[in-house]
């Protein structure tokens, strides 16, 4: 019989206890023979116990690996963010290609990659973005702007095919199809759910009404205004030609205002029953993409594919400004949280009072307009340049202000 290393080490000790040998004889000696049995007894049980198998030693070996990542708890995480500055004056931030434009003189870049999402607050200077370290590896980092600092590590990112993995150096862990940051943390959303993540607290859970998943795309600071955008979930392709002839019949007549289709919507994560349905449709954010084209003459060209795709940008590198993230904004301005929408097939640019159900038109053409640029300044104040294309622009200097003009 072949013995494994531990039944022959525990044979061993039996066989020095039981008659002793070497070094060890005179302490067996001094046991009584009712010692001596009892003792030989419990070894053997010893022996008979399985050895761990490799998936509980897997398990722990995992287990360690998880704890040997946790760095910090919550609470010393929110004591290190405290440790910042306080700003002095509020900030402004616009994103650049490989980061973002301080207070429009000054160009904020992260050394270890290019900074690929933000979320900030005007008001405290808070500020939480995410670095793309390679394809499949990005960074979520803190930031207290103008505090001179160096940013602080939140949390690495891990993208799996379509999934994104999450973790944070206090060992909270999240799964999810997109990570949005925010001022005071970040949100993981699968389809329908989104995980609310602020340093500091337990994390939330947000899941969208029937009929509704969490837009890709979030063009305001969810954290401090409590507002979060849905999208309607898309219509199946049935094939069926009725339901394709009243989705175009649809389409066509929100284009000639004789209809509205409102796709989106803003909702209050606490309070789901302050909402504001937003007219813009989900094909407005697709852009088509020409194949397997040739010069027909100096000014045509003939192509003869056509791929529609969803897109922020044209296939120029320009904006697809149909694309609703340039067309829902949304604020915590001085006094009020609203948003500024163009809608209607971009016949209309709304300012709203999200927490009680207001709109104010400012800005409307039936030929349209082409796009518009909502800013928020260091003090607050949102001020909104809407291109009028060949015909006169429209300004305001304040949307805030607008609001409280029209109680």
């Amino acid at each position: 019989m072949k013995l494994s290393f531990k039944s022959w080490s525990m044979a061993c000790v039996t066989a020095i206890l039981l008659s002793g040998c070497g070094a060890a004889s005179n302490e067996a000696d001094a046991l009584s023979p009712e010692q001596k049995q009892a003792l030989f007894q419990a070894l053997m049980q010893k022996m008979q116990q399985p050895s761990s198998s490799p998936v509980q030693k897997s398990a722990s070996l995992h287990h360690a690996v998880e704890n040997a990542t946790k760095t910090l708890d919550e609470k010393e995480l929110l004591a290190k963010i405290g440790e910042y500055p306080s700003a002095a004056t509020g900030i402004r931030l616009e994103r650049k290609s490989d980061g973002f434009l301080l207070n429009g003189e000054k160009m904020y870049v992260d050394f270890e990659g290019p900074i690929v999402r933000l979320g900030y607050d005007w008001r405290s200077g808070d500020a939480f973005y995410i670095v793309k370290l390679s394809n499949d590896t990005y960074r979520i980092k803190y930031q207290k702007m103008l505090s001179g600092r160096d940013p602080l590590t939140v949390g690495l990112i891990r993208r799996d095919g379509l999934s994104m993995r999450v973790e944070t150096v206090t060992g909270k862990r999240f799964n999810g199809r997109n990570i949005i940051p925010t001022s005071k943390g970040f949100v993981v959303t699968r389809e329908k759910t989104a995980f609310v993540y602020e340093v500091g607290k337990r994390p939330v859970t947000f899941i969208a009404p029937e009929g509704w998943h969490i837009a890709a795309f979030q063009n305001g600071d969810v954290a401090t205004t409590g507002f979060i955008l849905l999208e309607r979930d898309g219509e199946s392709e049935t094939g069926n030609p009725f339901s394709d002839l009243m989705k175009s019949t649809v389409e066509l007549g929100n284009a000639l205002g004789v209809t509205t289709k409102s796709d989106y919507m803003l909702v209050n994560m606490k309070n789901p029953t302050q909402r504001k349905m937003i007219n813009v449709t989900l094909g407005e954010k697709e852009v088509a993409l020409f194949s397997q084209c040739r010069k027909q003459n100096r000014y045509v060209r003939i192509c003869d594919t056509m791929e529609i795709k969803k897109s922020l940008y044209q296939p120029n590198g320009l904006k697809n400004f149909n694309h609703y993230y340039w067309n829902i904004h949304w604020f915590k301005g001085k006094k009020n949280i609203f948003s500024i929408t163009k809608e209607s097939n971009n016949r209309v640019v709304l300012v709203s009072d999200l927490e009680h159900n207001r709109s104010v038109e400012v800005a409307s053409r039936v030929t349209g307009f082409p796009e518009y640029v909502a800013k928020q300044s260091r003090d607050g104040v949102v001020k909104v340049h809407v291109e009028g294309g060949l015909l006169p622009s429209v300004d305001i200097d304040d949307a805030e202000a607008v609001l409280d003009e029209s109680i």
